[in-house]
């Protein structure tokens, strides 16, 4: 897999900046973000040596990323600085950024999601210059009714009025992409068609499991408020149906974490009946932590030009029994450092919420990993605002993450790459399967003196069915290992146990 980066107008990318090769032609760690519905961002550091040095420009210079000679970044420069060596540190903002270079002025709206968003564009074009203008692409987000009425008075930028007014309530991706005619073209989508050839599998090329969780934008109760009374200057509250109270309490989420109240205003609620829906409808989404999952995988396209490359945007299936997970996960960003790529992460699944460590909706069948540790006295549980579970893939992994972080060369060694680490991963692969066929075959060769030595040895470890026995055989103490969980035994009777 080789990386290039290109500099230049937009319209004409002509320096190359980094080929992975050439010594006069590399840039010091390149890392590459791509997010989904996000602008993304390129940073890496450029020499003095280097022969294009000074030619990057804050606002002015575009820059490319191409994987083979397919581009899979674009955007402007819009930082550097310098380190004591004169090293230049550049960031790179992709092209869903010019959309904060206008402002929406005070207009109001009803009608199609497409008729609004192409009323944003017609404004942020008549903002900029040709380079930064903007063609409305495919729109497959719809209302229900696919009539939405939007109004704001307060000349903010297009970008945000993008989210507030579009994602934030009806969900979807934004995409900036370039056409043949070298024009910038907005997609708006639902979710994703595309499913990676490639899948990720435990013991194959998944090397790391996070999961994290955060409780920062919970409340427990609200004070909702509608429409603005002209007259008196007062909004509607919720009083009249709501037992004279103006705040509306999620009672299970009060005895879980405490009364947190926020306040949120509804502009186009008229009806107190209706508000005091909107604020039960907002509280029970609220009261959910976020739990969202990163992994760091092996993208096996790089050993072999055959396997299909990951992508943003795209779905991938994730196999791995020890973290319950078996389905079909969106990848929603990839961390690529392109000189160093056992580096690379990608977060995965669409953010899923739970309350109270109980799964209560999710974008994807992503169940949870959970622990518990008890004894016949008490039981332990841990909770907390935010919680990461990290699982680190054992020998074979490791072996994985070294052989393609060392082997990671230029592409007249990559045939003979291919080669040996595939090998070298197939070999790796066999220390995940106990083959007790060829230790058994082994045994029948052991003299009678060995054979007496490891029977003693049975005495205190035993294979029973599926089940491994650790004890001796007379003690009333042992532990048994199970596919299930590990337990403590006293007199044959379970007193504690670890599962998961």
């Amino acid at each position: 897999m080789i990386y290039e980066i290109w500099s230049g107008t937009r319209l004409n990318q002509d320096t190359l900046l980094h080929d992975g090769v050439s010594d006069d032609r590399l840039v010091v760690d390149p890392v590459l973000t791509l997010e989904a519905g996000k602008a993304g961002s390129l940073t890496f550091m450029i020499t003095p040596s280097h022969e294009h040095y000074g030619s990057l420009r804050k606002l002015e210079s575009y820059v490319s990323v191409y994987r083979d000679g397919v581009r899979v970044f674009i955007g402007r420069m819009i930082d550097d600085s310098l380190d004591y060596r004169n090293f230049r540190t550049v960031l790179v903002e992709g092209l869903l950024a010019v959309f904060n270079d206008s402002v929406i002025r005070p207009y109001e709206y009803s009608g199609s999601v497409e008729g609004y968003l192409q009323l944003l564009l017609d404004q942020h074009n008549s903002q900029v210059e040709v380079d930064k203008q903007v063609l409305l692409g495919e729109v497959t987000v719809l209302d229900s009714n696919d009539y939405i009425t939007r109004s704001d008075s307060s000349y903010p930028s297009t970008w945000s009025i993008m989210q507030s007014k579009l994602a934030d309530g009806l969900g979807g991706f934004f995409r900036v992409r370039v056409n043949s005619g070298n024009e910038l073209v907005l997609d708006y989508l639902a979710d994703s068609p595309y499913v990676s050839g490639q899948e990720i599998v435990f013991g194959e090329n998944l090397l790391d499991v996070k999961r994290e969780r955060k409780a920062s934008e919970i409340c427990t109760a609200i004070i909702p408020l509608g429409v603005k009374d002209e007259e008196t200057g007062t909004r509607l509250t919720v009083e009249s149906v709501n037992g004279g109270s103006d705040i509306v309490y999620h009672e299970q989420a009060v005895v879980q974490y405490g009364t947190i109240v926020r306040t949120e205003t509804w502009d186009n609620v008229t009806q107190p009946e209706n508000l005091l829906l909107r604020a039960r409808q907002y509280l029970a989404n609220q009261v959910l932590t976020e739990v969202s999952i990163t992994i760091t995988a092996v993208d096996l396209s790089i050993i072999d030009s055959t396997v299909d490359k990951f992508q943003v945007f795209e779905y991938v299936k994730i196999v791995s029994d020890r973290h319950e997970l078996d389905d079909q996960y969106l990848i929603l960003k990839q961390v690529i450092n392109l000189s160093n790529p056992s580096r690379d992460q990608m977060t995965v699944g669409s953010v899923f919420r739970t309350f109270a460590d109980d799964k209560v909706s999710q974008d994807e069948a992503i169940r949870e990993i959970k622990s518990e540790y008890t004894t016949n006295k008490q039981v332990s549980l841990i909770k907390e605002s935010m919680q990461s579970y990290v699982s680190l893939i054992e020998q074979t992994a490791d072996t994985i993450r070294l052989e393609v972080s060392e082997a990671y060369v230029t592409a007249n060694a990559l045939e003979q790459l291919s080669v040996e680490l595939r090998s070298q991963l197939e070999q790796d692969s066999e220390s995940f399967t106990f083959k007790f066929t060829d230790i058994q075959e082994t045994l029948d060769l052991l003299d009678e003196d060995t054979r007496t030595r490891l029977a003693k040895i049975e005495s205190y470890v035993r294979i029973e069915g599926s089940n491994i026995i650790i004890g001796r055989s007379d003690s009333d103490l042992s532990t048994v290992i199970t596919n299930e969980k590990m337990s403590f035994l006293d007199g044959g009777v379970e007193v504690a146990y670890i599962s998961g």
